[in-house]
């Protein structure tokens, strides 16, 4: 999945999920690795998990390791349906009121200024609120 990543943007580079070139899903995984997407997915909730007897919670049997971060949180999306066996799992994405503070023009504030048009608003001017139609 990474090596598909990196083809598609190439701001994903192999490499920062590897550790002695092999992939770790451990406490000796790679940062990236622990705290990528496709980790908290595929891991969300297995911390709590108990998958053998005599092993720690989180307890990957596939990989015969226990997973190096079981306090994943999730911000964006949340989990909306996962199969017995953990194989498929479906999320869905959060509502936005749960997910960031929405600004639109009409609550220009302070709160708004990390948007990227709170520099120069001028084309505010040129939105027609008499319809739909947007800026015209």
């Amino acid at each position: 999945m990474v090596r598909i990543g990196g083809g598609v943007f190439p701001v994903i580079k192999e490499p920062d999920y590897l550790v002695n070139g092999e992939y770790r899903v451990d406490k000796g995984a790679a940062p990236k690795m622990l705290n990528c997407l496709m980790y908290k997915l595929s891991y969300y909730r297995f911390g709590e998990l108990t998958t053998e007897y005599g092993k720690p919670p989180g307890y990957d049997r596939a990989r015969g390791v226990e997973i190096g971060n079981k306090d994943i949180k999730l911000e964006y999306l949340e989990e909306a349906f996962t199969t017995s066996n953990w194989i498929v799992r479906i999320y869905k994405v959060k509502p936005p009121n749960n997910r960031w503070e929405r600004c639109s023009i009409f609550t220009l504030g302070p709160h708004c200024a990390a948007l990227p048009f709170s520099g120069n608003v001028s084309w505010l001017g040129r939105i027609n609120f008499s319809t739909n139609a947007g800026i015209g």
